[in-house]
């Protein structure tokens, strides 16, 4: 067990499948009970059942769709009407879509932009006042290295994780002095579904640089227990985020749009 985190509370958003999955598998392995959420019952289901029964925590589940206006808080009704106090917040859930801009669905785009933004934004909004009002707690929030940098083709989704990134580095300067603690996980390409339903997972560079998906999650919950204000996962990531402080940004969007499009 992991004194840091046993027996304590942690909301994990998008938590059915791939990193946030993992996340809740690596804090529940450490002894926190949990409440899961994404769009699929079925597969919080099992999720529920497999850590319960392998970590003996008590797990929730919110089958809850975040991309919807009201859902951020009836997510924080429901935690708070129930006497949950928070210690831990993971904002995990989010959606991509890989293409040219002037060919995107504004549906998908809408959605995009309010699960990944919108949701993201109300619900560190809302539990962070709890946690300033106990006096302690961590939020992580999911950016990406797509965040440093536009990516053509790939346009709306990098946006949204700059307003994460700089969102977190924001708040986490704002709560200096408290044992509140907000930061950014900025993970790169990661052995996920998300890959394939973004319309990605052809992509051949994107493959060859993908990073095994429970190794992030673990590098994540460190970030989250740590308090730092950024992490960003993998040798290869960090050398990337480094390299682009020395190109213009208009020559690392040539080349972003390169591999985009391949």
């Amino acid at each position: 067990m992991n004194s840091a985190v046993s027996g304590k509370l942690a909301v994990v958003t998008g938590a059915s499948s791939g990193l946030g999955a993992d996340i809740a598998t690596v804090l529940a392995e450490r002894g926190c009970n949990l409440v899961l959420v994404a769009r699929s019952q079925d597969k919080l289901q099992s999720l529920r059942e497999r850590l319960h029964r392998d970590c003996g925590v008590t797990v929730e589940i919110v089958p809850l769709d975040l991309s919807q206006a009201d859902a951020p808080a009836r997510l924080h009704g429901m935690v708070t009407a129930r006497g949950f106090n928070v210690d831990f917040l993971v904002n995990n859930a989010g959606l991509g879509a890989v293409g040219p801009f002037s060919a995107m669905n504004w549906e998908r785009d809408e959605q995009m932009i309010n699960v990944n933004i919108r949701a993201l934004h109300q619900l560190t909004r809302l539990f962070l006042a709890d946690m300033l009002a106990s006096g302690q707690g961590r939020i992580l929030n999911v950016a990406s290295v797509a965040g440093f940098q536009a990516i053509p083709y790939f346009s709306t989704y990098a946006a949204t994780k700059a307003y994460v990134l700089s969102l977190s580095e924001a708040l986490h300067a704002e709560l200096a002095g408290t044992d509140v603690k907000v930061s950014a996980l900025c993970p790169g390409a990661t052995r996920t579904a998300f890959w394939d339903v973004a319309g990605g997972g052809s992509n051949r560079v994107l493959n060859f640089r993908m990073m095994d998906c429970r190794a992030v999650a673990e590098y994540g919950v460190a970030l989250m227990l740590s308090g730092r204000p950024v992490g960003v996962p993998g040798l290869m990531n960090k050398l990337m985020i480094l390299l682009r402080r020395f190109v213009p940004r208009s020559w690392a969007a040539a080349v972003t749009a390169a591999v985009m499009k391949e």
